[in-house]
């Protein structure tokens, strides 16, 4: 069996660029992510915690502060938040990922 060194070596740049690429890319999503949240912070206040989301850069939960008020039903509260801070979840212009499901009370709370 004869070995092409030649195509050991492409491939293997190859593979080289693409880790270099994937790392730089990773790189720049982290630094937009962090971006996304500190202007979250800079408007909504410093007392929250985030967990992201593993392999995503959106949040997988956001906890312990108060926005500033809004008003209007459940659903529209929701979107206009949504709306606000669209770029840090990822989410399409005009929300259109987005379906409302259901509204859920308890207690008198909204959930």
């Amino acid at each position: 069996m004869r070995i092409n060194y030649s195509t050991i070596f492409l491939v293997t740049i190859l593979a080289i660029l693409i880790g270099a690429y994937n790392l730089y890319a990773q790189d720049g999503n982290t630094n937009n992510r962090e971006t996304e949240w500190n202007s979250f912070e800079a408007k909504e206040g410093i007392e929250w915690n985030i967990r992201w989301s593993e392999g995503k850069d959106v949040p997988r939960t956001i906890v312990g502060g108060l926005t500033k008020g809004y008003r209007g039903t459940p659903e529209s509260i929701a979107r206009q938040f949504l709306t606000e801070y669209r770029s840090l979840f990822s989410m399409k212009e005009g929300l259109t990922d987005l379906r409302h499901v259901k509204t859920l009370t308890h207690r008198g709370f909204i959930m």
